[in-house]
């Protein structure tokens, strides 16, 4: 693709909307060039891009390829190459643009619950600097040497944006160590690590366990055998996560193992996939069977997210209401100190 003279960062509100109107548009029975034509003249103050898009495909390449390049998540590139192998793209569109605002809406609520708590450890953080410069000198002329808890108060504040500024460190450092560790292992490795972790380790897995079972059904519904299921998951289309897999799946299968063997010993998805996967095949219906266990654990993942936001709240204020009491501890006690001298 020649270089490109439109912003590369798509806004995820616009993804959303052209998704799922260019999956409308072809389920109404446009062509792709007329459904991008369409959406070029009714997006033209945002969607120049769009031009981009029908250059791309004007030029011999995928729809998946095209969007990749515009930086449009790999997750979603991934479903849509897999869908243009079933030939059903205008299903996978508007389901993109569904998937997509449902994360979009995750993150607003998410938002709306931070907003106020982070915007109140901020002021916490100010209170404390602002103490450290105007009264702890102050303080410390007013209070004995000898004043142990009054002493422990001023060295509170007087190290403070040191133990703030060392937090902050560390939780770079954490992020910076994540990223690294991205970048060297591999992606399963990495799927491995996130998956380990308290808490959101199980929503990591819910995630994956929904993606998976629902890439696969979508595939084996379209007709195509396992072993061009996992051929296809080995192309570059595809996201790294699924090529890795597929290696996996094509050596176990050559090893003589059956799926269900698989897919038990990758430890990112839910104990109860292997089962399923065992049921469906003994049954002869396993898109069938991933189907419905995709919408189980789409289902159980926004539930659990949902909980887990119900108990972010409280336990961010909870984190606000001690430092309080401990700013204002270490205001009062070397007060209370000094008018014990008198």
């Amino acid at each position: 693709m020649t270089t490109s003279l439109f912003p590369k960062q798509i806004p995820i509100t616009l993804q959303i909307k052209f998704l799922s109107m260019l999956g409308q548009l072809l389920a109404e029975g446009f062509s792709m060039k007329d459904a991008l034509g369409f959406l070029e003249i009714l997006l033209k103050d945002e969607g120049a891009w769009i031009k981009e898009v029908s250059l791309c495909l004007a030029e011999g390449r995928g729809l998946d390829a095209a969007l990749k390049a515009l930086d449009f998540p790999d997750w979603i590139t991934s479903q849509i190459y897999f869908a243009h192998q079933q030939g059903k793209i205008a299903e996978a569109l508007q389901s993109c643009g569904q998937q997509l605002q449902s994360e979009r809406d995750r993150e607003k609520d998410l938002q709306s619950l931070l907003s106020y708590p982070i915007f109140l450890i901020f002021f916490m953080v100010g209170m404390l600097f602002a103490m450290r410069l105007f009264l702890l000198p102050q303080m410390k002329s007013m209070v004995d040497a000898e004043a142990g808890l009054a002493q422990l108060a001023i060295l509170f504040i007087q190290y403070s944006p040191h133990l703030i500024i060392l937090s902050a460190l560390l939780l770079l450092s954490s992020i910076c160590f994540l990223k690294i560790y991205q970048k060297r292992q591999s992606v399963l490795k990495t799927a491995d690590l996130l998956t380990s972790f308290p808490i959101i380790g199980s929503l990591f897995i819910q995630f994956y366990s929904y993606r998976f079972a629902k890439e696969w059904s979508s595939l084996l519904n379209s007709g195509l055998s396992m072993q061009t299921i996992v051929s296809i998951m080995q192309e570059d289309q595809t996201t790294l996560m699924m090529q890795e897999i597929g290696q996996i799946l094509e050596v176990g299968l050559l090893e003589g193992k059956t799926l269900s063997e698989i897919i038990k010993q990758f430890s990112f998805f839910n104990d109860e996939f292997s089962a399923i996967v065992m049921h469906g095949q003994k049954i002869g219906s396993l898109a069938d069977s991933l189907d419905l266990y995709a919408q189980q654990c789409l289902a159980q993942l926004n539930e659990r997210v949902q909980k887990l936001f119900r108990y972010i709240q409280p336990v961010l204020f909870i984190i606000i209401a001690l430092l309080i009491v401990i700013i204002y501890g270490s205001m009062l006690l070397p007060m209370f100190s000094f008018m014990d001298q008198l």
